[in-house]
């Protein structure tokens, strides 16, 4: 193998460090203190790890997080900056109802929520509205993350599925910061957000980042840059208008996935080594340019009224030199062994898919308000939006140039000389009109939502034209009703508990590749769910909930037939039959003593698949998920020492199926994290430095046996990184 060079400087990095540089205190920092204000420094506040309530309107209708009757986390700004604050999968991580779901460096991250997929069309929202999924998430402007789970149901956000990943950003105030990091292997960034805000509540705030990458896996190189804007305006009557924008770009060489040895063992786990690095490897380009704008007007008689518009574009340079099946046997075969053959050998893809796009538009409104009919009180939210989704592959390239092994590390195999294809396009389109009452009882309240969904679905597919004829433009439209009813019902002290029953409806899901009708895309399907749950505040400042539930869906899988005499040949991608997720999720959170907070969850999940009319997959526990995971995270501030805190995290995954028929199985695994912030401040400005070392025993395991494009890849955890950081307020 020969290394492979660094990635060329991107505009967007050099923009963000162009900028950066000009922060250095001397004479560019004389000019801008001489336009922004000066910010006084006070006694930084502690943080709190206790339950925040989400903060989509139509969620929370403005109701703290005791009193929301539904499952959620909130993973706050300083937990982002205290975990790395580089990829959603790492502020994700102490939520154990959330798995990586095939998130491989260099690439976008994907996830499920109790055991279902989150769905990359509908399922990202970031302040209220849908963004594309498949892109790297830029985490420098964002305040915090919340974690909805199960379906969305009539008033919060269709299209969820088994969870819905919201992410708010940060809004102006009077800030000047400077940021610097550095991890494991000198992977090295900067960082600045800048704002101001006046007694008005007008104002304006920019963030920018540049990141150049050398992690853990040897040559997964790359760098990143952002730039975010957001920008407040107070409106006559007390209405506000908020703007949104950003720029990212991210390039990095991707580290695949490893497959099973022949279908009946665990690949060998090796972290740092990056299969199929060569030296015409390139890094996967993702170019996201997103913006939106949000108006709020507050009514008469305590009515408020909304509308969001928004457009998130995002184009990606796919490539991979790819490690996939068992040597000779071609990707678009007859025979398609979906794993690495026993002895670990596989064949080597040229795959490449240059200027793909992913464009989703988005505009909405909302109004809520509170009526009195008789003597019973109605809090009410009407809405409705519309969502226009583009997807395209318009140079796509998948070709066999070789073949190697993972045992031995070596492969070889030389770009292939074919011209890319127009393959691929799908056209979405999704409205919706939404109502939901909520009502005040004698003894507790009910919620009633009724949503309306029109979804028209079109696409055309050729993939592959020698082995499988071409979809020819195909659309499909239909009309849904999603009911939603809850009932809450407060108890003596601060505890409430409530009971639900929710709809949800996922898009169809595209055929994957290594399928019989590869590139066709399934109906929508409607999701299914039960809960019953309990918060309670136990004394200031400690919370916890317990939440019960099941949830079902028409199963998506490829019908393969295990007793074919030519190896497993790929089936169709079939929606038939039924999958179901039960489940139990505990959680604590806040202050148990002075200077001392804690978080603690866990959650058991137990899958199932009826009715597919297939012995190999019914019955079966859902690939890459565990029944078992728990979490803790304990934050310490020491009196002896002022503005220092340590923290401690540790988290237990248990074993999960490699295997869509539950025949292999990952591990589990237990992984502890340290770290430590200090707060100095002198002479008018605050430093903060943050030192952590995760994976402090250097555990070794797999952090997901996902399935990505209808095959299962196994995907390993990072091993030990120390990470540092130090942030200057001025």
């Amino acid at each position: 193998m020969t290394p492979v060079s660094n990635p060329r400087n991107t505009a967007v990095s050099a923009l963000a460090l162009a900028v950066l540089a000009s922060l250095v205190p001397g004479a560019a920092h004389a000019q801008a203190a001489s336009v922004l204000p000066a910010v006084v420094v006070t006694e930084a506040p502690e943080s709190s790890l206790a339950p925040r309530g989400v903060s989509l309107p139509v969620a929370a209708d403005q109701i703290p997080w005791l009193m929301q009757s539904l499952s959620s986390s909130v993973i706050t700004q300083e937990q982002i900056t205290q975990t790395g604050g580089g990829r959603l999968t790492e502020a994700l991580r102490f939520d154990t109802s959330v798995d990586p779901n095939y998130s491989p460096l260099g690439y976008y991250e994907s996830f499920q929520i109790r055991g279902f997929a989150v769905d990359p069309v509908f399922g990202f929202r970031v302040n209220g509205v849908p963004v594309v999924g498949e892109a790297p998430i830029f985490m420098g402007n964002k305040r915090q993350v919340e974690v909805l789970r199960g379906a969305a149901g009539a008033g919060t956000a269709p299209g969820a599925g088994g969870g819905l990943v919201h992410l708010v950003t940060k809004r102006p105030e009077s800030i000047r910061s400077l940021e610097t990091g550095i991890q494991t292997r000198s992977s090295a960034g900067l960082a600045a957000d800048i704002g101001t805000l006046d007694g008005q509540g007008n104002g304006w705030r920019l963030n920018l980042a540049g990141d150049r990458l050398w992690p853990y896996a040897k040559g997964a190189d790359g760098e990143a840059g952002a730039l975010a804007l957001a920008f407040d305006q107070r409106l006559s009557g007390g209405g506000r208008l908020a703007f949104d924008a950003e720029l990212a770009r991210r390039e990095q060489i991707t580290q695949p996935g490893s497959q099973l040895l022949g279908g009946t063992a665990l690949p060998p786990l090796r972290p740092k080594t990056v299969l199929g690095l060569s030296g015409w490897s390139e890094p996967v380009r993702f170019d996201s340019a997103f913006a939106m704008a949000q108006w709020e007007m507050p009514l008469q008689n305590d009515w408020m009224a909304s509308a969001r518009l928004s457009a998130h574009q995002v184009k990606t340079d796919d490539y991979s030199s790819f490690p996939w099946g068992v040597p000779g046997d071609d990707f678009l075969g007859i025979a398609t062994d979906s794993y690495f053959s026993p002895t670990a050998g596989f064949g080597f893809y040229d795959y490449r898919s240059i200027n793909e796009q992913r464009n989703t538009h988005a505009v909405s409104f909302d109004l809520l308000g509170r009526v009195t009919l008789g003597s019973t009180a109605h809090a009410i939210h009407v809405g409705g939006e519309v969502i226009e989704h583009l997807s395209t592959k318009p140079d796509y390239l998948y070709a066999y140039v070789g073949e190697g092994n993972a045992n031995a590390l070596s492969w070889s195999g030389s770009p292939s000389g074919e011209a890319g294809r127009d393959v691929f396009r799908r056209e979405l389109r999704q409205s919706s009109l939404y109502l939901t009452d909520r009502v005040a009882l004698g003894i507790g309240a009910l919620s009633l939502g009724l949503r309306w969904v029109h979804m028209k679905d079109g696409y055309r597919s050729n993939f592959d034209p020698a082995f499988y004829n071409p979809i020819d433009w195909s659309s499909r439209s239909d009309h849904w009703l999603l009911p939603a009813i809850t009932y809450s019902l407060p108890l003596q002290g601060q505890q409430q508990i409530w009971a639900s029953y929710r709809q949800d409806i996922e898009a169809g899901a595209v055929a994957p590749l290594s399928s019989a009708n590869n590139g066709a895309v399934l109906p929508a399907r409607r999701l299914y769910l039960l809960e019953l749950g309990t918060k309670a505040l136990f004394r200031p400042q400690l919370e916890a909930s317990a939440v019960v539930f099941h949830s079902w869906r028409p199963h998506n899988f490829r019908n393969d037939d295990p007793l074919d005499p030519l190896g497993n040949p790929a089936g169709r991608y079939e929606q038939r039959g039924r999958e179901s997720r039960t489940g139990l999720e505990l959680s604590a959170a806040g202050r148990i003593a002075p200077g001392l907070q804690a978080q603690v969850s866990a959650s058991y999940l137990a899958s199932d698949t009826s009715g597919l009319d297939n012995a190999a997959f019914e019955g079966k526990q859902a690939l890459n998920t565990p029944r078992l995971r728990l979490s803790a995270l304990l934050d310490y501030r020491l009196p002896q020492v002022s503005g220092l805190s340590v923290w401690a995290g540790g988290f237990y995954v248990g074993r999960r199926p490699a295997s869509r028929d539950s025949s292999v199985f990952v591990p589990g695994y237990t992984r502890f994290d340290l770290g430590l912030n200090l707060v100095h401040k002198a002479a008018g400005q605050r430093q903060t430095y943050r030192f952590s070392v995760e994976n402090i025993f250097n555990k070794s395991y797999w952090r997901d046996a996902a399935e990505f494009l209808g095959d299962a890849y196994l995907t390993p955890g990072a091993p030990r990184i120390f990470k540092f950081s130090a942030t200057t307020s001025f």
